[in-house]
């Protein structure tokens, strides 16, 4: 169903983003378009499906994103297309395959013990954990540990900052009225943005000045022996260093968010480790030998994807499912909508592991389940995150009894990631 120019520019002004998504499914249909914007909003598995797998070819990331992002972090993986993305996509992939992250595992796991042991603290004093604030530090660290050899111990505070503020910048110019202004046009926030901008690019070049890991020696020796460019590689570090601590620490806080109000799931969750202590001891495999946790994961991951929106431009006419889609027209698919769709998912607002068991996984409609996208350009770091998120959640549980020490509702806020309204906090017990 088409909106005119009025009613689109109220809809998306009204209120939070993720209402909206969701407004448009139960009013007008999985499929909607915007002819001011020149907008598909789209959620209907089967198209969302042949969009991102099947004819990736024709669906693009278009100038529009491609121009945003980079602009904030440099081109880089999630920017490019083409040659470009597949030369870095190649140089990097084994890094972010399962067998690779499994021969660092041990160390992430007591890394990450170790942390979420200091929250004993909390859980003493009776004072709430700012577990937003706890996961960021660590999916930080985890990235620097992965990418520098360094947990960045020290800089968490700096470098969160410089990302928040970069973050609001680039979340201003993807939503009315920043989106139909130049990006020299200056926004509140602005300058600090672009300062933050560059302190960034500063700490990235220190940090490469030191020893590194596999992942940053492939793109330096693309420099060295390929003739990229040192704003190549920057772009690329940036891309890597954001994308791999800012989706991961907003997915587990909000794990933590849906976990906390499950006390069933908390136990049985507890029940699998402690069955599986000896087994888990080293940090490998982890997915395999804790599936219940494996299954926690994807429900939250179902319920609060940590990239609420994807999108797509065509470079020709293309027809999917019976519906016909005109050259440059923009492609809007939000996870956090299609994950909700209820004709493919019963009681979709309701948390329930059991929906990925063994039992149940394969009758998942394909599209409809996409958190870290589908087709050539999903999340390069999906194994990574998912690995870390089921770290994060054993150490949590086998350790804590936690509820949610929240008073206000909290909201799911579209900010380029899934944020919640204000910071999750947890209250916590140790376990006897």
């Amino acid at each position: 169903m088409p909106f005119s120019a009025a009613a689109s520019y109220a809809l998306l002004r009204a209120k939070p983003e993720q209402d909206i998504w969701v407004s448009l499914l139960k009013q007008h249909g999985d499929i909607v378009y915007l002819p001011w914007l020149n907008v598909y909003f789209v959620d209907r598995p089967s198209v969302v499906h042949e969009i991102l797998k099947k004819r990736h070819d024709v669906f693009v990331r278009g100038p529009a994103f491609r121009a945003s992002f980079g602009r904030a972090i440099g081109r880089g993986l999630i920017t490019n297309e083409g040659t470009e993305w597949h030369f870095t996509r190649r140089l990097v992939h084994a890094e972010f395959k399962p067998k690779s992250i499994a021969d660092s595992s041990l160390s992430t796991f007591r890394f990450v013990q170790n942390r979420i042991a200091s929250w004993e603290d909390s859980a003493k004093s009776g004072v709430p954990l700012d577990v937003s604030a706890s996961l960021y530090h660590i999916h930080l660290s985890l990235i620097g540990k992965f990418l520098f050899n360094n947990a960045l111990d020290g800089l968490l505070d700096v470098i969160h900052g410089h990302v928040t503020r970069v973050s609001a910048e680039t979340y201003r110019r993807s939503m009315p009225p920043g989106l139909f202004l130049p990006w020299w046009f200056p926004l509140p926030g602005s300058k600090r943005a672009h300062e933050s901008r560059e302190q960034l690019r500063v700490l990235l070049r220190q940090l490469i000045s030191t020893d590194c890991g596999p992942t940053i020696k492939h793109l330096q020796n693309a420099v060295a022996k390929d003739g990229k460019s040192e704003q190549w590689l920057e772009g690329e570090l940036m891309t890597l260093l954001w994308t791999g601590h800012e989706t991961s620490s907003q997915a587990s806080a909000w794990m933590c968010f849906h976990v906390a109000q499950q006390q069933e799931v908390q136990e049985r969750l507890y029940e699998e480790i402690r069955s599986m202590e000896d087994a888990i001891a080293d940090g490998s495999a982890l997915d395999e030998k804790l599936p219940y946790h494996k299954q926690v994961v994807d429900e939250a991951l179902r319920l609060s994807p940590a990239v609420p929106r994807v999108g797509r431009t065509l470079i020709e006419d293309c027809e999917v499912d019976g519906v016909l889609f005109r050259k440059n027209a923009h492609i809007a698919i939000s996870p956090y909508v299609v994950h909700r769709h209820p004709e493919y998912w019963e009681e979709p607002e309701v948390f329930d592991p059991e929906r990925f068991s063994a039992s149940n996984k394969d009758s998942i409609t394909p599209g409809s389940y996409i958190p870290f996208a589908v087709g050539p350009h999903r999340c390069i770091g999906q194994h990574l995150a998912v690995s870390q998120m089921i770290t994060v959640l054993a150490n949590t549980v086998r350790k804590y009894r936690f509820t949610l020490a929240n008073t206000n509702p909290v909201k799911a806020l579209d900010h380029a990631t899934l944020v919640p309204s204000e910071h999750i906090y947890l209250r916590l017990e140790v376990r006897k």
